[in-house]
C-alpha cells in the first residue's frame, strides 16, 4: 500500500469517485440544455451552458487525476439515467440549478473528509471547484424567469 492509500483512506476515494459521476452528469445535462433551450433568452442561455459544460468537463478532468495522484482509479463511465428532454429554459434552469446544489453537497462533504485526514490539496482543489459552482448556479438561478413554475414543472 501506497502512502497516499494509508493517510487518505477509502470515504474520499469514494466520495471523489461520486463527484466524478455527479459532475459527469451535470455536464451532460447542461449539454443537453445548451443544445436544446429555446426562446427569447436562446442566445445568452445557449452561450452560458456552453461556457459552463467546457468547465465542467474540466473540473472531472482535475477530481479524476486527482484520484490517480492519491493511487486509486476512477471510472470514466457513470451509468447515466434516461431524462425526458425539454426546451423550456426555465425547466432546463431549474433542473441544472438542482444538480449544481446536489453536486455542491457532495463536494461539502468531500472537502470535510479530506480537511479531516489533513489532505489540503484535495480541500483546495474541491474548495475551488466548489465555488465555481456556486457562481455557475447563482448565474443559472438569476436567469429564471419563472421560478415557481419552472420547479413545479421539474417536480412532476
Amino acid at each position: 500500500m501506497t502512502t497516499a492509500q494509508n493517510t487518505t483512506g477509502n470515504t474520499l476515494i469514494g466520495q471523489l469517485r461520486e463527484l466524478v459521476t455527479a459532475e459527469t452528469r451535470l455536464a451532460i445535462a447542461t449539454r443537453e440544455a445548451h443544445w436544446n433551450v429555446k426562446g427569447p433568452a436562446f442566445y445568452s442561455l445557449h452561450e452560458m451552458f456552453g461556457a459552463q459544460y467546457t468547465t465542467l468537463d474540466g473540473f472531472i478532468d482535475e477530481i479524476a487525476e486527482r484520484v490517480r495522484q492519491l493511487g486509486y482509479y476512477v471510472s470514466g463511465s457513470p451509468l447515466m439515467g434516461a431524462s425526458e428532454i425539454t426546451s423550456n429554459a426555465d425547466e432546463l434552469l431549474t433542473e441544472l440549478s438542482i444538480k449544481h446544489e446536489k453536486t455542491v453537497t457532495l463536494l461539502r462533504k468531500a472537502i470535510q473528509e479530506a480537511q479531516n485526514r489533513q489532505d489540503e490539496g484535495t480541500a483546495d482543489l474541491l474548495t475551488g471547484i466548489m465555488e465555481q459552482h456556486d457562481k455557475m448556479k447563482w448565474m443559472i438561478n438569476a436567469s429564471i424567469t419563472d421560478k415557481e413554475a419552472a420547479l413545479i414543472n421539474i417536480q412532476h
